[in-house]
Parts: structure tokens; C-alpha cells; sequence
């Protein structure tokens, strides 16, 4: 910063001495919005000057001129503004510059000169083009640890705006990040959407988190779903909360016969309750509902096996009553027999 000051003034004290004049001081308030470029050619002069009425930031002081002397075909280029704010009020603290625009296009905009005395201003704006740092960067901090460090502040995630706004338009209308307490924050209005295999173009979006909270893995369309994905899963472990089916066991339950679900079979071509292969190729299962159904199934099959032992313990013992039974028969069958002999 110090070489570019060096060098403006290098450049003002090379004008004065090519175009052999004077820096000469005008009157208060000489120059107006409408004094063309050209009309500092060849000069070097200070005035005070006024408001915007008159093409200035504010009150303060210029220092305009030019080096090219062509009286013939006087032109805009080569021509700078140099002003000095008057005060904080009026003016603000940083000068400003402008240049005469080439081939009579009049004058630049007006841009802030920076200096080693005003450019860490608190109230000072920077506005440039790109901007290169060789170290570490720090906002809301003087000590920055990182290429960008953003201080040691934690944000309120329910105050705009946060600690990164990447894109705003209103309070309610944004996407930032923040950091509050001992987590990292994403704010959006709108959805979540994460990209792969960026290669000049957007590329794929693989995964979206919708205002609404509804997740979507390998599809962008989760629908009413809370997780939606469009591939397989593989987990250790995985807890379903839903209804179970003990109710099975109730005395009220009515257990259909066995010829009753053979009916069915026969009749659908698979167990009642359960959905049909087409119907789960179709529309797939509710995995909570249909380990509650298969647990109705076990629980009515345990029932069945139930009846089938008792009915096998009571042809157990009429089996042993007739075995009984037979002996007493043959005993008094023996007996006969030994009778007829005698």
C-alpha cells in the first residue's frame, strides 16, 4: 500500500514537472459535475469543492490535472481526480479517485483509494476485483489460525445474518452457515441439494434434505417419506417402532380352521394377510407391518401346533385305554380257550 502511495505521488510531482506549471489553488467551489476531463489537461490544480451536485463525493479538497498538452485535440485520457473528505461527516475518511475515460468517454466512477491509515477502518468499505492474501484471513478476529478464520463468537441460529451467508436477499431468504456452541449450522429457506462428479457442469445430485425434512438417497423425489432410498441399505442393526401382533393370543381371537386356510390357499394362492408377490413387486412392503403379519402367522401356526399336541396327548391315551383294553381281551381269550380244551 505504502509503494502505491509512493507512486500516485511520484506520478502527481512527474505531471507537474513535464507539464512545467504550478499546482495552482482555485477558489472554493471552482469545479462542477458538468467540467469535462480534457479541461484539466496540461494542469495541475486545488480546489475545494462541493456535494454530489457537483460531481464530488462531498465537501472536501481536489487535486486534479493531466500531463498531455495537445491544445489542437485536447482528450479525457491522462486526466485524474484525486479527492480528500473534509471530515468523517462529509466525505467519510478514506480519499477517493477518478480518471478521464479514453477517447472522451468523460470520467470513472469514483473509487475509494486505500491507505495504511484508513484501510482497517472499522466503517470502511472494500470493494475490488479479486483479491489475493498470502497468509491467513480473519474476520471478527485479529489473530486468524486458518487461509479464513471466522473468530470465536458463536452464532444464534435464529439471527440473521449468521457466520457465512453465501447468498442472501432478505432476513427470511438465505443459505449460510453458523457455529453455535459445539455445532455447525446450515441454514436454508428452500431444500439441501449435494452434487457429484462436477465437471464444468452441475453434475448429479446424489442426496436432498427438503424443508420439510425428508431425506432422499439416490433420488431427488422422497415424496412423503422421512427416508427415501433408491438403492440398498446395509446396516447392523435396525429398530422398527410399529404395532405387534399379539392379539393372537386373546381369548376373543377367532383362529381360522385349518380348512379354512386351505381355502384360501387354494382359492389365492397365498396366506391371508399376507400381500401376493405381484402386489410386493408392485408396490413393495411396509417392513414394520409385515413382520408384525408374519409374527400373526408364527403366533397362529404356535396355536395350531398347540391344538395338533393336545389332540395327539388325548389319542395318546385312548390309544393306552384300548392297548388296556386288547390285553384284558386276550387274557379272557386264553381263558376261553384253556375251557374248551378241558
Amino acid at each position: 500500500m505504502k509503494k502505491k502511495i509512493f507512486f500516485v505521488l511520484l506520478l502527481i510531482f512527474s505531471l507537474g514537472l513535464k507539464a512545467q506549471t504550478q499546482i495552482n489553488s482555485l477558489s472554493n467551489y471552482s469545479w462542477y459535475a458538468s467540467d469535462e476531463p480534457k479541461t484539466f489537461n496540461s494542469k495541475l490544480q486545488l480546489s475545494f469543492v462541493k456535494h454530489a451536485d457537483y460531481g464530488f463525493p462531498s465537501y472536501g479538497t481536489v487535486l486534479a490535472g493531466g500531463g498531455i498538452i495537445n491544445n489542437n485535440n485536447p482528450q479525457d485520457g491522462g486526466v485524474f481526480q484525486l479527492y480528500f473528505p473534509y471530515s468523517e461527516y462529509h466525505g467519510g475518511n478514506a480519499p477517493k479517485i477518478r480518471l478521464g475515460l479514453y477517447n472522451n468517454q468523460g470520467w470513472s466512477n469514483w473509487e475509494t483509494f486505500y491507505t495504511s491509515a484508513n484501510a482497517n477502518k472499522q466503517d470502511i468499505d472494500w470493494k475490488a476485483k479479486s483479491l489475493y492474501v498470502n497468509e491467513n484471513i480473519g474476520i471478527g478476529t485479529t489473530s486468524p489460525k486458518s487461509k479464513l478464520d471466522l473468530g470465536s463468537d458463536y452464532s444464534d441460529p435464529s439471527i440473521y445474518p449468521n457466520k457465512i451467508t453465501l447468498c442472501s436477499g432478505e432476513e427470511n431468504s438465505y443459505f449460510g452457515f453458523g457455529v453455535s456452541i459445539n455445532d455447525l449450522d446450515y441454514f436454508s429457506r428452500g431444500n439441501h441439494r449435494f452434487y457429484t462428479e462436477y465437471n464444468g457442469t452441475p453434475g448429479s445430485e446424489k442426496m436432498v434434505i427438503q424443508s420439510n425434512g425428508n431425506v432422499g438417497i439416490g433420488t431427488v423425489s422422497p415424496g412423503n417419506w422421512k427416508l427415501a432410498v433408491n438403492g440398498k441399505v446395509r446396516a447392523k442393526e435396525v429398530k422398527v417402532e410399529t404395532g405387534w401382533s399379539d392379539f393372537v393370543f386373546n381369548k376373543e381371537y377367532e383362529l381360522p380352521s385349518l380348512q379354512e386356510v386351505d381355502n384360501h390357499i387354494k382359492e389365492k394362492g397365498h396366506l391371508k394377510d399376507i400381500p401376493s408377490a405381484k402386489e410386493v413387486e408392485e408396490n413393495g412392503i411396509f417392513l414394520g407391518e409385515m413382520d408384525a403379519k408374519l409374527l400373526q402367522k408364527i403366533e397362529e401356526l404356535t396355536l395350531y401346533t398347540i391344538q395338533q399336541e393336545k389332540k395327539i396327548e388325548d389319542q395318546d391315551e385312548e390309544i393306552k385305554k384300548l392297548k388296556l383294553l386288547n390285553e384284558k381281551l386276550l387274557e379272557l381269550q386264553n381263558r376261553l380257550e384253556k375251557l374248551e380244551q378241558k
